[in-house]
């Protein structure tokens, strides 16, 4: 085979027929074409490679301008300086080989567009907290571990604690009170019914009792006591008169009898002396006793009537109030049975904190506090005593009534009779009895009366004080809520005024471009009752410790956001605010001396944010020493005079927290901790709850704009570069056009130069 090959090579080497020639030249031809295309599909791919670096560098050399200030101060990135174009053209040029007339350029690359788009930027919040959360994630957790958390630890097993007792001792005052007000009226209601009938027998039956013994001469019958005394002169004048008037008759009928008949003699003249009286001589007396003792017995009958129905009316009144008042009894008794409960703490906050914190004796304090409030559940016993009191009224009510009922039928009765003396007398002197003993019983000051009374002001031993505790921590509450308005109430100028309002106008444009709701604005003013005022104190206690301990056990990304504004925007040092109240502390009421302050509650009024910042503090410090007031006011022994004391001591000591803040710049975190806490402490902590809405980021970028003067709408943090590139083919551009078509070069042949198109996209995240 190998033979064979090489006596055709020989042949047509050494032909003379001119075909070699021939031959030679076509292999030639195809072997210059493909050497030429390959030659150029190498050229081609440098070029690619090259432009698409050189779009690449572009991009990133584009975002490399930054604005040096912003990132200095605020730790983000967004571009700021150079022109886009300017660097992307002067980058593209460094990626293009220089023309030199003696050197051979293997790829003379050619720039026909080049555009950068910028976008992202730097005003929108998606983009700003993302440069937020890139620039806190190492720093945030480590700083608010070491530097806050060890600060409070073992306080927010504490506090849960102390809200638990304090919220449990509230509902306990408020179930007590509806209790007590219940019985109150139960007893107002028993009152009633025991005087209704000494009110409605007043004047008909003798009160206190008269004595019945002698008599009284027949008249006008006032009373049962008249009717019975009256009735033995009465029936006596009745009888002589009804004597009298018989003997007039038989002698009038006898004088009929011998008188001669009638003539018409002259009328005889009168004698002398004149025929004696014997007809009535007592009718106006028994008259006036009929009349009396008529009228008495109807109004006896009636006035029974109306006193029994008195009675019942009151008696289920007192019988509704009593079950009002069992039924709080019975939601105390519920609310006591959870006093053993412990309160829930999250695992992150364990109670022990090592040199200077709390020892954990406190906590039980507060369950030792707790369980006393079982002794104010009235037992069931004095429920049923209490009805049976009730029960005994009515009896003695409806024996009352039977008496006045049957007495005013004997009175009715007595009119024309005789014999019923001793009738009258016992009754009226059994009416009247029992009267005297239902009054002494069951009235206003009886003794069954008289010993729920006395069972009432057993039960609520400890009121007064409590009162009178109540009333000075309204007081005390006054004077905090008067102090604390001092700061919102200093006066700004109007350049001070003007700055706030600058940046009302930036943060207001931000969240309109950001399509985000003005929210409202927060309140800087306390609760106005002391009671609500501990309630929303130990709320947000909670909040804040449950913050902390988010940020601790790394669950919210609220810390990364309170932990870069503590670390970038400024806040109000205490001795300025001293100053301030001291007629100093120049330009603190400007946004950029507040800026924390300003993030946090958003206020119009240049002294208003801090006012609330202290405001909140106040709430703060008004829960942990509430907390301790607890502990140390339980010595008072009721459990609601020690929480109406610890608020008293509450108040106090939450003033002094401030005034100490104030003054020195440092406060011990509790009596029972000995750990100093500082300004920035709380701002960090209100920080940390409240530092992750979309109005806080607007009022941070609102403070970079004005601060910097800078538009961060402008400060684009992304860059899309586009640009279209070309080289020259050197061999056969119709050949690569050819090729092109079965190959993805993407790219296109112009002429003699091959063309394509590249982008680069580039963040700073």
């Amino acid at each position: 085979m190998s033979g064979m090959l090489g006596s055709i090579y020989r042949r047509l080497v050494r032909g003379s027929s001119g075909t070699v020639t021939i031959y030679l030249a076509a292999v030639m031809a195809g072997m210059i074409f493909l050497t030429g295309t390959l030659i150029d599909f190498g050229r081609i791919a440098a070029f690619r490679n090259q432009a698409e670096l050189a779009v690449k560098a572009g991009s990133r050399a584009v975002l490399s301008a930054y604005d040096p200030l912003l990132y200095q101060r605020y730790g983000l990135f967004g571009t700021g300086g150079s022109t886009s174009e300017a660097l992307l053209s002067e980058v593209l040029a460094g990626h293009t080989e220089t023309e030199d007339a003696d050197a051979l350029r293997l790829l003379d690359t050619e720039w026909s567009e080049a555009e950068v788009l910028e976008s992202r930027p730097l005003a929108a919040h998606g983009i700003f907290r993302r440069q937020v959360l890139e620039e806190m994630k190492y720093k945030a957790p480590i700083d608010l571990t070491i530097d806050l958390a060890s600060r409070f630890r073992g306080l927010p097993a504490l506090m849960k604690e102390a809200r638990k007792t304090s919220d449990l001792l509230e509902d306990m005052r408020t179930a007590y009170e509806k209790r007590e007000k219940a019985l109150d009226r139960a007893l107002r209601r028993q009152k009633e019914a025991g005087d209704s009938f000494a009110g409605s027998l007043r004047g008909l039956v003798p009160q206190p009792p008269t004595s019945l013994t002698g008599s009284k001469q027949a008249g006008d019958v006032r009373d049962t006591a008249d009717a019975a005394l009256m009735y033995g002169d009465y029936a006596a004048k009745r009888a002589e008169d009804a004597a009298r008037a018989e003997a007039r008759r038989l002698r009038e009928a006898e004088s009929a009898q011998h008188s001669p008949a009638p003539t018409a003699s002259p009328r005889p003249r009168p004698s002398p002396t004149p025929e004696p009286d014997d007809g009535p001589r007592y009718g106006a007396q028994i008259a006036a006793y009929e009349q009396g003792v008529q009228r008495l017995s109807g109004q006896l009958s009636a006035k029974a009537s109306q006193a029994s129905a008195a009675m019942e009316e009151a008696l289920a009144a007192a019988l509704r109030d009593i079950e009002e008042a069992g039924s709080a009894n019975r939601e105390m008794a519920r609310i006591a049975e959870t006093a053993e409960t412990a309160a829930q703490t999250p695992a992150e906050w364990p109670a022990e904190t090592g040199a200077g914190g709390f020892d954990g004796g406190e906590a039980g304090s507060l369950r030792e506090l707790r369980r006393t409030t079982a002794d104010m559940v009235l037992t069931d016993a004095y429920w049923t005593r209490y009805r049976d009191e009730l029960a005994g009224l009515r009896e003695s009510g409806g024996e009352l009534k039977a008496a006045a009922t049957s007495f005013a039928g004997t009175l009715g009765a007595a009119p024309g009779s005789s014999g019923m003396d001793g009738a009258l007398r016992q009754g009226a002197e059994r009416l009247q009895s029992l009267l005297s003993v239902f009054s002494g019983r069951y009235g206003a000051s009886g003794s069954v009366t008289a010993g729920r009374i006395d069972a009432l002001r057993s039960q609520r031993a400890g009121d007064e004080e409590r009162k009178a505790l109540e009333e000075r921590s309204r007081s005390a509450w006054s004077g905090a809520a008067a102090f604390l308005g001092t700061l919102s109430g200093l006066r700004s100028s109007p350049e001070e005024r003007q700055a706030f309002d600058r940046v009302r106008g930036l943060y207001e444009r931000n969240l309109s471009w950001n399509k985000v709701q003005v929210e409202a604005a927060a309140s800087a003013r306390l609760p106005v009752d002391a009671s609500e005022g501990r309630k929303a104190a130990f709320s947000s206690a909670d909040g804040w410790m449950d913050a902390l301990g988010d940020g601790v056990g790394g669950l919210r990304d609220a810390v990364y956001f309170a932990e870069y504004s503590y670390a970038r925007f400024t806040m109000a040092e205490p001795s300025a605010v001293r100053s301030m109240l001291n007629g100093g502390g120049a330009g603190l009421l400007m946004p950029h001396a507040q800026e924390n302050e300003y993030i946090l509650y958003g206020l119009g009024n240049p002294a208003a944010n801090i006012s609330a910042a202290y405001g909140e503090i106040f709430s703060l410090r008004l829960a942990v020493r509430t907390m301790e007031g607890l502990i140390e006011c339980r010595s008072y022994g009721h459990p609601l005079v020690v929480l109406a004391a610890a608020a008293l001591y509450g108040i106090s000591e939450a003033v002094k927290d401030i005034q100490g803040l104030l003054d020195k710049g440092v406060i011990p975190l509790s009596k029972y901790a000995k750990i100093d806490t500082y300004y920035k402490d709380y701002i960090r902590l209100f920080l940390l709850l409240h530092g992750g809405s979309d109005a806080q980021t607007a009022r941070r970028i609102a403070l970079i704009e004005d601060g910097l003067d800078v538009d961060l709408q402008e400060a684009y943090t992304y860059a899309s570069v586009r640009g279209v590139s070309s080289i020259r083919l050197w061999f056969l551009p119709g050949a690569a056009r050819l090729a092109g078509k079965t190959a993805s070069w993407k790219g296109t042949v112009k002429g003699s130069r091959y063309e394509a198109t590249y982008a680069a996209n580039y963040g700073y995240q």
